[in-house]
């Protein structure tokens, strides 16, 4: 939370240095679980908060996902589920990166629930179990095809012949994650799912997840009990190649700090890797790779001033970029003015495509990087 607005002019150039400010409306967070939460008719909806939910702030997305229903929570790590517990006392909090010894405190403090994603994890969730003589739930991870974490063919005949271990830790939820649902490969996700089906064919009963977001679009043969949509959402499409029926939360800032009229041929930033070829007003921005905004985005990405596109050009700097802001009206271009990195005319597509890599490493950056406020609490 923030508290003066940090593109006031006020104060002078210093003052506009790193103020770029990632602006989050949780109500379109809130609408996008709804959203998908209907998809999944009768199947329960899932909230994904890992990566600073996705770079929007794990708390107080968390919060708004659980005024809009959701009961049962994934984190990455045992410390951001306790982060998260200390907020939500009346949810399911699930930690994908599974259960480490080290971890056991802040397991039982904030009664967390291991996803277990190997024999060794298996082993040792099952000697606490026994050591405190009651029952542990748990969640067992099936790599079915992604070859990341989860067990594989060998470890599940290894479980079956040792069935008794999950006497003692109940699974509540056996999962898999869909590795190409993304790009509508639909034979490599009908395999996983057969997979899938197999691996848990003979093992105690539990509810079964499979979905992610773009597998919540395939139907009622993916979302069995749960689904588990991520990104969905944060706003990032989950239908490639189709208009993307989800709201962007995220909305970047940042202010104008300089605006000058340069000459053609005159370079502009590190190495004159860009020179202009006529003369151009040139607006120097308050954000650079120190705020998350990648530094690949250099003469490639654009941003939009008073509604008028604005390209980068020249190197992204670490404070600061630098765009061509002739076609950008003078009433726009006042010290203090905000730019818009992301938002109604920038979207994560956009910017991703621009820098060469994916939505969700753009918003974690910028998110990390920038201050961020809340709107629609």
């Amino acid at each position: 939370m923030t508290g003066s607005h940090p593109l006031s002019s006020e104060g002078g150039i210093h003052s506009l240095i790193n103020q770029a400010e990632m602006i989050v409306d949780l109500e379109a967070v809130r609408e996008n679980y709804l959203r998908l939460s209907a998809i999944a008719g009768g199947a329960d909806c899932a909230a994904v908060v890992k990566g600073d939910a996705y770079g929007h702030g794990m708390i107080p997305c968390a919060l708004a996902l659980r005024q809009a229903g959701a009961k049962t929570f994934f984190v990455a790590t045992a410390n951001d589920g306790a982060a998260l517990r200390a907020f939500l006392e009346d949810t399911a909090i699930c930690v994908l990166g599974g259960f480490l010894p080290e971890d056991e405190e802040a397991f039982f403090d904030a009664n967390l629930v291991p996803v277990l994603n190997s024999r060794e994890q298996i082993e040792e969730w099952h000697k606490v179990a026994q050591r405190l003589d009651r029952p542990l739930t748990s969640i067992i991870h099936f790599d079915t095809g992604m070859n990341r974490l989860g067990l594989l063919a060998d470890d599940v005949r290894w479980l079956r012949e040792n069935l008794q271990l999950l006497s003692r830790i109940p699974p509540a939820l056996y999962m898999s994650h869909l590795s190409a649902a993304d790009d509508l490969d639909f034979d490599k996700s009908e395999s996983q799912r057969s997979a899938f089906l197999t691996a848990v064919s003979g093992l105690p009963g539990a509810k079964l997840s499979l979905a992610n977001s773009a597998g919540t679009y395939f139907g009622a043969d993916y979302a069995f009990d749960m689904i588990r949509p991520g990104k969905a959402t944060f706003g990032i499409n989950p239908l490639t190649g189709q208009q993307n029926p989800m709201r962007q939360p995220a909305r970047v800032m940042a202010p104008i700090i300089q605006v000058k009229t340069m000459k053609r041929g005159t370079p502009v930033g590190y190495s004159s890797t860009y020179r202009l070829v006529e003369q151009a007003r040139i607006a120097t921005v308050g954000i650079g790779y120190a705020n998350g905004y990648s530094r690949a985005g250099s003469s490639r990405a654009a941003v939009f001033v008073g509604g008028f596109a604005a390209p980068v050009v020249g190197r992204v700097s670490m404070d600061l970029l630098t765009v061509d802001v002739s076609a950008v009206p003078d009433w726009a271009l006042v010290p203090g003015s905000p730019v818009e990195i992301l938002g109604p005319h920038v979207r994560d597509y956009d910017l991703a495509k621009a820098c060469g890599t994916i939505e969700h490493e753009v918003l974690i950056s910028l998110g990390r990087g920038c201050a961020r406020r809340y709107i629609n609490e």
